[in-house]
């Protein structure tokens, strides 16, 4: 069963770096199992670097793909936290498709996606809707839900103050 886990991760990084290298990014990845993020992705004009961590799913319940966000090890659960890394890609398995999300836009352990709006659900919770964050290009020029604004480093404009 571990061995199904590591494979769906594998796949879902997998396409998260080619859907960058399509765009023109270089990719890096760790060399230890032990890194805060998946895999860095780097584009020399302009000069922008976003660290990216990667999720996935197979299982849908009353019509939502629940994307468990914390991190899991035999020892130990960790929660995820948005400051770790810059961009989460959440890689839906029964439908190939991924979703990308400004890691500042993430408040909980877990996002549940939906195919659609639901109006039962609008008061109840934050709606993840896939068509709003399957396009990996609209993210990165500058968008997002929230603030309208990817929190990105760029060389122009200086590391963030936690430094890269």
């Amino acid at each position: 069963m571990q061995y199904k886990y590591h494979m769906l991760g594998t796949l879902a990084e997998s396409r998260a770096i080619s859907e960058f290298v399509k765009l023109g990014f270089f990719v890096f990845t760790p060399f230890s199992e032990a890194s805060p993020v998946d895999f860095i992705a780097y584009m020399d004009e302009p000069k922008t670097i976003y660290r990216i961590q990667v999720r996935s799913t197979s299982s849908i319940r009353r019509s939502n793909y629940r994307v468990d966000l914390r991190s899991t090890n035999p020892l130990y659960y960790k929660n995820f936290d948005p400051n770790s890394c810059d961009i989460l890609v959440c890689y839906i398995v029964p439908l190939d498709t991924l979703c990308y999300i400004s890691a500042s836009e993430i408040e909980s352990s877990s996002i549940s996606f939906r195919s659609e709006y639901s109006k039962a659900a609008i008061n109840q919770h934050r709606q993840w809707v896939i068509s709003d964050y399957s396009n990996l290009e609209k993210l990165i020029t500058g968008w997002s839900r929230t603030t309208g604004v990817l929190p990105g480093r760029t060389r122009a404009h200086g590391p963030s103050s936690k430094g890269f």
